[in-house]
């Protein structure tokens, strides 16, 4: 082979050499495009997907009235007694109870129509019900209403079930109340506090019943009983005096003691 075939075969293999990479080069750049092509394109689909899921609601949190919650929870075996307003979380929120009466409970006689069998309180920043552990029979005993008129110099209007009041001044109302079970008539509070209704009050006399209630200072309860007999001729009334704690979030026994004769109002 001459010289002038070797180089005509030299320029002939440069040729292809280059014809070849310029082929891998133009591949490589078509699947670059088009895989920026998928992923920019993948990358608005995702935009788009997720600006339609966000304009639909999610059902899971709508906020439903506390009309609704009790259409689809409590009625009709609850039967609605009325409403008590006031400001019951220190937020805000629950401004509005529902006294309920079960018509499970209906035994024949017609007060037991009017039983507070269950207390609801309602969340409106949440669209919820919280149920307060607090129920009674309806008072209307001249006896022991005798022991809770007096109160409404203090509380307003009794409502035959409780009072509303913020007793412990600290910007939440308190629900006080008087457990009429068989026969005990013990006063009640309750208080929302994180999350819950709470009962921040624990009086017990052995009597099961309180003969009065005095307030001798701002967030002081002094509660009067029988000490086990009652009977008012007896002269024997053992008293308890409460004081809100703050680090306790309850009334706390502060000073006991014995009296012959009853305060007045």
């Amino acid at each position: 082979m001459n010289k002038v075939e070797r180089k005509k075969k030299i320029i002939i293999v440069c040729f292809l050499v280059v014809g070849i990479v310029s082929i891998l080069f133009a591949l490589k750049s078509g699947i670059t495009i088009d895989l920026s092509s998928q992923t920019s394109g993948s990358g608005e689909f995702g935009i788009i997907e997720k600006e339609l899921f966000e304009d639909t609601p999610n059902e899971t949190n709508v906020i439903r009235s506390a009309e609704e919650i009790l259409n689809e929870e409590y009625y009709p075996r609850y039967r609605l007694l009325k409403e008590v307003e006031g400001n019951f979380s220190p937020c805000g929120n629950i401004k509005r109870l529902y006294l309920l009466n079960d018509s499970r409970r209906h035994v024949g006689s017609s007060r037991d129509m009017l039983h507070l069998n269950k207390l609801l309180a309602y969340d409106e920043k949440q669209g919820k019900m919280v149920e307060v552990p607090f129920w009674e029979e309806y008072i209307d005993f001249e006896p022991i209403l005798r022991k809770i008129i007096p109160l409404e110099s203090k509380f307003g209007p009794w409502d035959g079930y409780f009072y509303v009041h913020d007793l412990n001044q600290n910007g939440v109302d308190e629900i006080i109340g008087f457990n009429l079970k068989a026969s005990q008539i013990i006063p009640e509070i309750y208080e929302y506090q994180d999350g819950a209704f709470v009962e921040v009050l624990g009086y017990w006399d052995y009597s099961g019943q309180f003969a009065r209630i005095k307030f001798p200072a701002a967030r002081q309860i002094q509660i009067y009983g029988y000490g086990g007999e009652l009977d008012e001729m007896l002269g024997y009334y053992p008293w308890k005096l409460y004081e809100w704690s703050e680090e306790e979030r309850r009334y706390v026994v502060i000073e006991e003691g014995v009296v012959t004769e009853l305060p007045g109002w």
